[in-house]
């Protein structure tokens, strides 16, 4: 077996066993347009759909005058409340803790948007709950996709292959698609 870092078996082990839909499981009461949480197709759609409707969101949240463009000035304006949001004692300048604490407080909102949308993708009937056979329904298509020969069992080589998929694909994502080499 390569040498593959203790968190990426760690991922896979928690994608197997379906940890992230226990964590992500928070009420949220909006309605589920993806009656397919299991489905890679399905997944990538409202996947798809979650950053478009992301992208949408901070074009809405930059685009101050509604009119559907983008100014320097508008950017420029966000930034400056962005600033006097990081600095808390207002005192002009933003200090370490202060910028550490920015970071964190967005850091937590992605989170929190993270969370809700995959509620909603693993609330297959919209009712604003996740029933066992929901909560279930990714683990066991997780577990299907890394159980490469079908035997029931996942050995360590297909463990050890899926946390290289999965580093491949953090890889892509972090370079815009690119591999590397």
């Amino acid at each position: 077996m390569n040498s593959l870092p203790i968190s990426a078996l760690a991922a896979v082990a928690i994608a197997i066993s379906g940890f992230p839909a226990l964590a992500h499981a928070q009420d949220s009461g909006t309605q589920n347009s993806s009656a397919t949480y299991g489905a890679s197709s399905g997944d990538r759609e409202a996947r798809r759909a979650m950053m478009q409707a992301r992208m949408q969101e901070r074009i809405a949240e930059l685009d101050l005058n509604s009119d559907g463009e983008i100014t320097r000035a508008e950017i420029d304006a966000k930034r400056e409340t962005d600033f006097a949001n990081a600095d808390t004692n207002a005192d002009g300048a933003i200090d370490p803790d202060e910028a550490r604490a920015f970071r964190e407080a967005q850091k937590a909102e992605r989170q929190a948007r993270r969370a809700e949308a995959s509620f909603k993708r693993a609330d297959a009937d919209s009712d604003g709950s996740l029933s066992l056979d929901e909560f279930n329904t990714r683990p066991a298509v997780t577990f299907e996709r890394i159980d490469k020969d079908g035997d029931g069992i996942i050995s360590s080589d297909e463990i050890e292959a899926a946390a290289e998929t999965m580093q491949d694909r953090r890889k892509r994502r972090r370079f815009g698609g690119r591999r590397e080499g």
